[in-house]
């Protein structure tokens, strides 16, 4: 037996893939996730977390304008995705936790900011095997999403709905509004009671192509659509980032530059080239200013600081603030999550800045588009920051972190 396992030991199998074996213990004694995938976070990066964080707060936080509040007692893992039901003051929240508020759930959560409380969304919106983030809108209460073939959207009696196109969920039965035939519609966004959505109307030799469709949801028609345009991914949350619906008009990167459309009208805002980058780049917007973030747009300068592109809609003019300090070496810092709301730009993800003045922006802080200068949200967050949504004058942030604030 002794001399049969010094031979296997000994094997040219064993030589070469032990590294690999004993891979998964030191990542384990060392308290570290390699970033195999990019966007993926180094835990032991000194850029995500802190040991002098204030006030325990798991995962999910909301930031009033002077403080950091909890959501009840949060979610036991990270938080990947927020959207919020303005009309209903509702966020659904998802991630890989397994627990919210102290209820079981997979991956998915309602938070009520009426009740102050924690609740399962009633039916599990995704099954698929890749595990993608569900891409949905809500209003009043109602849930919309593009369902895809051998997707079963479970009713409250267990019946379930498994037709290919938009559908409501209006919190106890699904209901199918457009069908779509074999084309799976991507939900973007919804404004008011006009819905959002892509579609691929045809496929040529040569390259996919799609149509924004604008969907009213009194009549239950579609009432305009948007020109053709390539997608690189039709699954992946990289689209939500490319395309950004606002009550101004569609916002969209396109390769060779961030175009505007409204009225009729296509104009090219920002001149930048992400070529086959643009599922990277992350939108956002107000009535004043628009922002370009993409990780994979090059350095600016020597030390490796990377830059956020800002239109100024009134000025019809760009400029290359603020610097986001990431350094090139580390793969791993990175940002995840932008949000402007008014002329304040809210930027998440894991890095760590000192401006220089009283700014100390941990993972998450606030630019002032107008003063140039940064707030650091009175400490930010002590790990990565993932989401960021707005609801009802307040900003709510999801990560992966246990305390927020500074000591």
């Amino acid at each position: 037996m002794g001399t049969a396992i010094k031979q296997f030991l000994n094997s040219k199998i064993v030589t070469k893939f032990l590294p690999y074996l004993l891979l998964p213990l030191v990542l384990l004694l060392s308290n570290c996730i390699i970033p195999i995938i990019p966007g993926y976070v180094n835990a032991c990066d000194e850029y995500c977390p802190c040991s002098d964080g204030k006030t325990p707060i798991s995962n999910i936080a909301r930031w009033d304008g002077s403080q950091w509040l909890p959501l009840g007692s949060g979610v036991n893992k990270k938080v990947e995705s927020i959207v919020v039901d303005s009309v209903a003051n509702e966020l659904y929240v998802f991630g890989q936790f397994t627990s919210a508020g102290g209820i079981p759930v997979n991956g998915q959560a309602k938070w009520s900011e009426t009740t102050q409380s924690w609740s399962a969304i009633g039916t599990q919106l995704m099954n698929n095997p890749l595990n993608y983030l569900p891409l949905i809108v809500a209003s009043g209460g109602k849930i919309y999403i593009g369902n895809f073939s051998d997707n079963k959207l479970y009713n409250s009696d267990n019946s379930f709905l498994d037709s290919i196109g938009l559908c409501v969920w209006d919190g106890k039965n699904w209901k199918i509004l457009l069908n779509t035939n074999s084309v799976t519609p991507i939900i973007i966004d919804i404004i008011g009671t006009t819905l959002y959505f892509f579609a691929r109307p045809y496929k040529d030799d040569t390259n996919e192509k799609y149509k924004i469709y604008l969907f009213d949801l009194v009549s239950n028609q579609i009432i305009d659509s948007l020109p053709d345009r390539p997608i690189r991914s039709i699954y992946t949350n990289a689209i939500v980032g490319e395309v950004l619906v606002s009550r101004e008009g569609i916002y969209s990167d396109e390769g060779d530059g961030i175009y505007f459309f409204a009225n009729g009208v296509r104009k090219k805002i920002i001149q930048v080239e992400t070529k086959s980058n643009w599922g990277f780049s992350k939108l956002s917007s107000s009535s004043e200013y628009v922002s370009l973030w993409n990780y994979n747009l090059r350095p600016t300068s020597p030390t490796g600081q990377k830059h956020m592109i800002i239109y100024d809609i009134k000025a019809d003019t760009t400029f290359n603030k603020p610097v986001i300090p990431l350094d090139p070496t580390h793969r791993t810092q990175q940002v995840y999550a932008t949000k402007i709301s008014g002329h304040t730009l809210f930027v998440g993800g894991a890095f760590y800045l000192k401006d220089g003045g009283s700014a100390d922006v941990r993972n998450i802080g606030a630019y002032d588009l107008r003063q140039k200068k940064w707030y650091d949200l009175a400490g930010g967050v002590c790990g990565p920051v993932h989401a960021i949504a707005e609801m009802n004058g307040s900003m709510y942030v999801g990560g992966e972190f246990s305390t927020v604030g500074k000591k």
